[in-house]
């Protein structure tokens, strides 16, 4: 490791059952040598897990758990002047990442759950929404778990030429679940679903805002159905 080399790291993770918030930053400075590649990352991960079962109807239903993201992201870095280094094509001294690993459990194995993973190299500012989608079977219980990972890394890639590198890497996201809402066969919303839930946690919207959503549905719906039919109609 270089004499030269000097970086401080940071990590915090705070979590409950319908938020959470994460936080990593690196910063710092290294000689770069020739043929050995150094730098400093660090990192946290968290865990919500739960079990639930729907009630109210017969079938099978699709979840939409939406998580509403905001944060931020500050990165930058640095060749000293004089230096003979240049990043590779496609390498990144300064970085950030952020992911949503979501995994869900029933009788019959694990079933469909999207992931999520943002990576940046710039300063960011996050401010959007990740809808969690799954199937599952009224009155069968079923595991959902979400793992969050967020990382900070600032570093070189050696590639035989000297130099000095400077840099910092900083992000924060805060994540909070917003009402889930369910859906039947053919995307029609539900109403009237009940849940219950290991942790107690309150997945549902009050009443009138799961009707407000279920008439987002189905508006939602019927657009898509209609833009359908009018390009089916445009190409014939």
């Amino acid at each position: 490791m270089p004499d030269s080399y000097n970086f401080s790291v940071s990590s915090a993770l705070t979590q409950s059952n319908g938020s959470f918030d994460l936080d990593t930053a690196v910063s710092g400075s290294t000689d770069i040598l020739e043929i050995t590649s150094y730098g400093a990352h660090t990192g946290a991960v968290g865990d919500i897990g739960d079990c639930l079962t729907f009630g109210g109807y017969a079938g099978t239903g699709i979840v939409h758990l939406p998580i509403e993201l905001t944060g931020s992201a500050s990165i930058g870095w640095s060749i000293a002047a004089g230096s003979q280094y240049v990043p590779p094509a496609g390498f990144n001294p300064s970085e950030v990442q952020f992911r949503i690993l979501c995994g869900v459990l029933d009788v019959s194995g694990f079933g469909n759950c999207p992931d999520l993973e943002l990576r940046w190299s710039t300063n960011q500012t996050v401010a959007t929404t990740f809808e969690v989608t799954f199937p599952f079977t009224f009155g069968t219980p079923i595991g959902i778990a979400l793992q969050t990972r967020i990382g900070s890394s600032v570093g070189y890639a050696a590639n035989g030429s000297p130099g000095f590198l400077s840099g910092f890497a900083n992000v924060a996201i805060n994540g909070e679940l917003q009402p889930l809402t369910v859906t039947g066969g053919g995307g029609t919303p539900l109403a009237n679903v009940t849940l219950v839930s290991d942790s107690g946690y309150d997945y549902l919207p009050e009443p009138g805002a799961a009707l407000a959503a279920g008439a987002a549905l189905a508006a939602l719906a019927l657009r898509a159905r209609s833009r359908q039919s009018f390009a089916i109609t445009r190409s014939a």
